[in-house]
């Protein structure tokens, strides 16, 4: 690709100034240390902070002149850029682990950024969490509600509605933004999953879930289908079928999957064929016991969305669940007003060998094929990655190299890629932290 060095730009740019001619705003690059001072290379092109406006008419890129270091990040144009260990995407909401402290940013109604709810209703820029600076593993995001393991001890913050954040208060509807360690959780914890409206953790190999079990998410059969408060269950409580060698789990909206060993077991809602089996298809009926999913043996990882779920088995992906939008990955039957429920596994379409990562949103889903991230389901505010309106079968995202973590929420999805954090899809709350709606990637820039 050609690229204008940065001295050939500015004496382009004084001579422009000079002839009283409008200078371009854009640029190709391939690095930041290719754009001037307040500006970062955004997939190919230079493109100003979030943060300043860039003054086209100074050619001065040097930060002791300029006196302004805030902006200017050509100062860590070579630094290494921070070691992000985890990316994970909600409803409205995006959380990344940097450098071991958690950074969340999008939508605060319910404090689920962690930030008190009287000075901030969203956020468009990462924000560090309070209390949780340091020795963060492990995030998962919900609806309207955040879960993080810190130095091994769970601690949830957010809407409390359903007991989700694992604490018994006077008020279920009061919002808690401060991260607090869930009792009988404060150590020994691994992983965590958030749904919709529960969550669920391993500790030394079990898993232990709590918040609402109206459909059996949290595996505990006393509740499950219960009316209005019977199905909060504010404290952790063990699914039996699961307290040993629990390695990964997930949650859908109503559902929860976790491997054990290296089979896989799902329990919950089963309305979409979710759990891998066709008990109480078309139903909204309580599975509070886990279930095996059939011919998943050996899997080497999977996701949960809404009401699907998709795995990695020797380098193919295999969904199945809900399907009106090609989420589950097949365009067998796909109809926007009517698409049978299946509890059928399907190899991807084109996805049949090579896929490393795997992501399932709301209604969309997104893999990393031979280094090449591609998505496919409902693409409503592009969070598929293109500019068409529904992706059934698998289509690349261009522009992203290097990718090492995928996350997919409602209508935003992010990845890792090269080192830094991209998003796409809708922008409304704050959760990608670009400017407006689109299917490009947009960097997000960390303070």
């Amino acid at each position: 690709m050609y690229t204008t060095s940065r001295a050939l730009r500015a004496l382009l740019l004084s001579l422009l100034t000079t002839l009283a001619l409008p200078a371009c705003t854009t640029s190709q690059c391939e690095s930041d240390s290719d754009c001037f001072a307040g500006e970062y290379c955004n997939i190919g092109a230079c493109q100003p902070t979030l943060e300043t406006d860039v003054d086209e008419g100074d050619t001065d890129t040097d930060t002791e002149a300029t006196g302004d270091t805030d902006t200017d990040l050509d100062a860590d144009a070579d630094a290494d850029p921070p070691a992000i260990t985890a990316l994970e995407a909600g409803q409205y909401h995006t959380c990344a682990i940097v450098d071991g402290a958690l950074y969340c940013w999008g939508y605060n109604e319910k404090g689920q950024l962690g930030q008190a709810l009287e000075n901030l209703v969203q956020s468009d820029r990462p924000l560090l969490v309070p209390g949780l600076e340091s020795g963060v593993t492990a995030v998962a995001l919900g609806n309207n509600h955040t879960c993080a393991v810190q130095h091994s001890a769970l601690k949830c913050f957010g809407s409390n509605s359903h007991g989700q954040l694992g604490r018994i208060t006077a008020n279920f509807d009061i919002p808690a933004p401060t991260p607090t360690a869930v009792s009988g959780l404060d150590r020994g914890v691994s992983a965590v999953a958030a749904g919709a409206l529960h969550t669920c953790a391993i500790q030394n190999g079990a898993l232990k879930c709590f918040g609402f079990n109206g459909l059996g998410a949290i595996g505990n059969s006393d509740t499950a289908g219960m009316a209005n408060e019977l199905n909060r269950v504010a404290e952790p409580r063990l699914v039996d079928a699961l307290n040993q060698n629990v390695t990964r789990v997930r949650a859908g909206a109503n559902h929860t999957c976790a491997m054990q060993g290296d089979q896989l077991f799902c329990f919950g809602n089963n309305h979409q064929g979710q759990l891998g089996h066709d008990l109480n298809l078309n139903e909204e009926t309580p599975n509070p016991d886990p279930g095996r999913v059939l011919g998943l043996s050996e899997l080497s990882t999977f996701d949960s969305g809404q009401d699907f779920n998709c795995a990695l088995r020797y380098g193919a992906a295999r969904c199945w669940g809900h399907n009106v939008h090609g989420q589950a990955g097949h365009d067998r039957g796909v109809n926007i007003n009517f698409t049978p429920p299946t509890s059928t596994l399907y190899i991807v379409t084109g996805l049949s060998s090579e896929v490393t990562l795997i992501a399932t949103g709301y209604l969309h889903a997104c893999a990393l094929h031979q280094d090449v991230i591609k998505c496919w389901g409902n693409n409503a505010s592009y969070r598929s990655g293109h500019p068409d309106l529904s992706v059934y079968r698998p289509t690349e995202v261009a522009g992203l190299t290097d990718v090492t973590l995928l996350a997919a929420g409602s209508l935003h999805t992010c990845a890792l890629a090269e080192g830094n954090v991209y998003c796409w899809g809708n922008a409304d709350q704050g959760q990608t932290t670009g400017s407006e709606t689109t299917h490009i990637p947009q960097r997000v820039i960390f303070p």
